[in-house]
């Protein structure tokens, strides 16, 4: 009985672990198709255990360019308790996923005149493409997770973190074509996780929209 006991209360630990770690218990990888064939994207090389490939060494996959529409991407900061906006910037990506949702956010830009990020390995002239994929939660809502690196435009300051932006259909864009926002209202803000640094969190604000119709993505739950 005391080793059955023991067994429970290990496996009670285990779930509650794999829930605290979990972004979403039901969540899963969603399934993209080419938009002309409707067959499934080709697999986007490398695999998605190069966090930060260069830009000039992803290939494969369906291809689609988004870019912010309203305002700018605001990321505000919390050190220690003590918010402050960190950068403004108007940002563009070109996403680049395999048929699983798996792949990368390519050709990021981050610019603007108080915009204080760039993407890591700019001023080297060896930009890092940013680990990415989708995920759905129900049969209608789903999201893009965006392992990015960022630097100070005066250079130094590495970070990495994690972020999730919800995405879905535009309604107005047409369709196949997508938008990606934080939430409605302009206030609106996602936290993001970022790695090494104590006492820092961090939030971001910003609506995209696809401009090519190059891909679709089916729901399967």
């Amino acid at each position: 009985m005391r080793n059955l006991r023991k067994l429970t209360l290990l496996a009670v630990v285990a779930v509650a672990a794999m829930a605290a770690i979990a972004p979403s218990a039901f969540a899963q990888n969603i399934t993209v198709t080419d938009e002309a064939t409707g067959n499934p994207c080709p697999a986007v090389s490398p695999s998605d255990s190069s966090e930060f490939p260069l830009n000039s060494a992803v290939t494969g996959g369906c291809v689609a360019h988004a870019i912010n529409t309203e305002g700018l991407v605001i990321l505000t900061a919390h050190i220690f308790g003590v918010e402050s906006t960190d950068s403004q910037c108007t940002n563009e990506f070109t996403a680049r996923l395999g048929g699983n949702g798996e792949g990368y956010l390519t050709n990021v830009s981050l610019t603007g005149a108080a915009c204080s990020r760039r993407p890591c390995g700019t001023a080297a002239g060896a930009t890092e493409a940013w680990e990415a994929h989708g995920e759905e939660t129900t049969s209608t809502s789903a999201r893009l997770e965006a392992h990015f690196c960022v630097e100070n435009v005066g250079g130094g300051g590495r970070q990495t973190c994690h972020l999730f932006v919800p995405f879905r259909e535009d309604p107005a864009g047409g369709s196949h074509l997508y938008e990606f926002g934080t939430a409605s209202g302009a206030e609106a803000r996602t936290e993001i996780a970022c790695e090494g640094f104590t006492g820092f969190r961090a939030e971001v604000s910003g609506h995209w929209k696809s401009e090519t119709n190059s891909l679709e993505v089916l729901h399967s739950l």
